[in-house]
């Protein structure tokens, strides 16, 4: 078929692709909020596409960013580490995910 790629049409880029324009998009670089939330909704799209190890990896990269730049008890950070919660546990990685699980509820709470 025309104009189609293994991965799907040939307007869509691939996820490395992707991933390398997300993060040089924003002046602020792989640290802009923005950049971010971008990664963030990449990794999202990763794991709904099945591709669990691409999420876990786009994920707790994100998490660490977040972590760093906005600070372990912002809602978005917060929100990382729950859809990697999420990714864990699809992958079989229930240990992961329960310590993960508690470090939200132990911030969320305070």
């Amino acid at each position: 078929m025309s104009g189609t790629t293994p991965t799907g049409p040939s307007h869509v880029p691939d996820i490395d692709t992707a991933n390398g324009a997300i993060i040089g998009t924003f002046s602020g670089g792989q640290h802009h909020p923005h950049t971010l939330a971008s990664a963030d909704t990449l990794a999202n799209c990763l794991y709904t596409l099945g591709e669990y190890q691409r999420a876990r990896d786009l994920g707790e990269d994100t998490l660490t960013r977040r972590r760093r730049v906005l600070g372990p008890d912002h809602p978005r950070t917060l929100d990382t580490a729950h859809n990697l919660t999420l990714v864990l546990r699809d992958m079989g990685r229930h240990r992961q995910a329960r310590k993960l699980e508690k470090w939200i509820k132990s911030r969320d709470s305070s």
